[in-house]
């Protein structure tokens, strides 16, 4: 066989066209990305008039070009904000909420039954008071001492009662909690304007035959379980399982959200594995879909569902690029971070240099990896003296009528490694006031005051053991040691 070359066939060799540039064609962006300043802009102003956003789209338009363009959608924004969104949701401040009014709009979802009552959200339509109507977005959470006689879901109402404001907590930053609810004191004070649509009613039909529309005290538990689980109906749970659910922080399994999509979604997945792929994922896509549909549009799962639907479209819709803008890249870096949970008897500083050093040695493929952090060592509480045990139980049987008990947990406070240096040989006692739904940390923190006062009443009780302690010669008084006292150049500890 008769090996050839470009030289030995006298074939010249020939240039290759150049590339055609990578251009993106997107005209739509631009109005779009105005539009939607536009609407931002006017929900954060305390005032837009209409009159005003008016002149500025015929500005736009009188300007024309790119300029002209992007002011008129600009205009155009805050002109739909205003007049859909922002004005009507002004109703809501601007009722007397001393007085009742009633309030009109299209259920979303379906109601949620309990033992107290049952409860829907209500999207706006309008509200009145008095001789004054006036046209209202937004959502209202509608409470019932008992279930109405009513469509399970969908449907349009007008309900009678006090409109409440949501929670507003005035901290560094005001931080708005829940949202507007209104109590009705009875189904009567409710009237049905419009019936379901036939979403509603399919899902209507499809919740009256999976559950029962009424709770009985005989009904299995399971069951309860499974539709707070599946529909994120709590109140499907009785009021003990419910507190008993938080206090172990557990409460947010009934609450929807991506999870449940997820599983759902999984789950079609492996029903039609077999199907092709095309019909697999629209097969998957319909049933969050319909799963949506059970559950009612609740902010948290709309949100997963159209994540959802969007990796289901692109998966579906998936098509090789161009090769004309092919490229050959690579990713520049990749940033991680890293939180560890040490024991308590081993120092922070010595892993954090043992981490570093595992992690920057020998990268792979030649890749070079920076690490940087920082540390707490924990704190391992020395072993309860005898009279502090007995002061504790002394003082939890009288205040609380229960044994004191102890709680590990894998956080730490380096503050309290730092009292066990200074005070190697000194007692503990550690308290944290939270009591029941005190949400530590959070941003609606408070104190629970009958707690309080008991945990106060433990502390005294326990000083003053700790002075017939004393008088006893049960303590002994040991110097503090001199750890954490060398000033560093801020003026602080070492």
């Amino acid at each position: 066989m008769e090996e050839r070359t470009a030289s030995s066939t006298g074939l010249a060799p020939r240039a290759l066209p150049p590339l055609p540039p990578l251009s993106v064609r997107c005209p739509l962006l631009l109005p779009a990305l105005a539009a939607a300043a536009g609407a931002w802009t006017a929900a954060r102003l305390t005032s837009a008039p209409v009159e005003l956003l008016v002149v500025l789209v015929a500005a736009g338009v009188a300007l024309r070009g790119r300029t002209g363009l992007t002011v008129a959608w600009l205009a155009a924004g805050l002109l739909w904000a205003q007049v859909r969104w922002v004005t009507p949701q002004q109703a809501l401040l601007a009722v007397d909420r001393s007085r009742p009014v009633e309030i009109a709009g299209d259920v979303s979802g379906c109601w949620s039954a309990d033992e107290e009552g049952a409860s829907v959200t209500l999207a706006l339509r309008r509200i009145a008071q008095g001789e004054r109507v006036l046209r209202a977005a937004g959502r209202v959470r509608l409470h019932l001492p008992r279930e109405p006689a009513l469509p399970s879901c969908g449907g349009r109402l007008a309900a009678r009662g006090y409109l409440r404001p949501p929670h507003v907590y005035r901290n560094v930053v005001e931080i708005t909690v829940g949202g507007w609810s209104m109590w009705v004191k009875s189904p009567e004070l409710l009237r049905l304007e419009g019936p379901p649509g036939p979403l509603a009613r399919v899902a209507t039909l499809v919740r009256r035959r999976l559950f029962p529309p009424r709770f009985l005290p005989e009904e299995r538990p399971g069951l309860r379980l499974a539709r707070a689980l599946l529909l994120g109906d709590g109140g499907a749970l009785p009021q003990e399982q419910r507190e008993a659910m938080r206090r172990v922080g557990l409460a947010h399994l009934i609450a929807v959200s991506g999870l449940n999509v997820g599983m759902v979604g999984g789950l079609f997945l492996v029903v039609l594995l077999r199907a092709p792929r095309a019909l697999r994922l629209v097969g998957t896509l319909a049933g969050v879909g319909g799963y949506a549909l059970l559950v009612g549009p609740q902010p948290s799962l709309l949100r997963a569902v159209l994540m959802a639907a969007t990796l289901t479209a692109g998966l579906l819709l998936r098509r090789l690029p161009s090769a004309a803008n092919a490229g050959n890249v690579l990713r520049p870096f990749t940033t991680l971070k890293l939180s560890l949970r040490l024991p308590p008897l081993v120092e922070g500083r010595q892993a954090l240099a043992d981490l570093k050093a595992l992690l920057e040695s020998d990268p792979p493929h030649g890749a070079r990896v920076v690490f940087d952090g920082d540390e707490a060592t924990g704190w391992n509480a020395p072993a309860t003296a005898p009279w502090l045990a007995a002061a504790l139980e002394r003082a939890s049987q009288a205040h609380y009528g229960r044994p004191a008990a102890a709680q590990g947990e894998g956080g730490t406070i380096p503050f309290m490694a730092m009292l066990g240096q200074r005070f190697p040989d000194a007692q503990f006692l550690i308290t944290g006031v939270l009591g029941p739904h005190s949400n530590a940390h959070g941003p609606n923190e408070f104190l629970h005051i009958p707690t309080g006062k008991r945990m106060s009443m433990c502390v005294a009780r326990v000083v003053a053991d700790h002075y017939k302690a004393a008088q006893e010669g049960l303590t002994k008084g040991v110097a503090a040691s001199g750890a954490h006292t060398i000033r560093g150049g801020d003026g602080c500890c070492d």
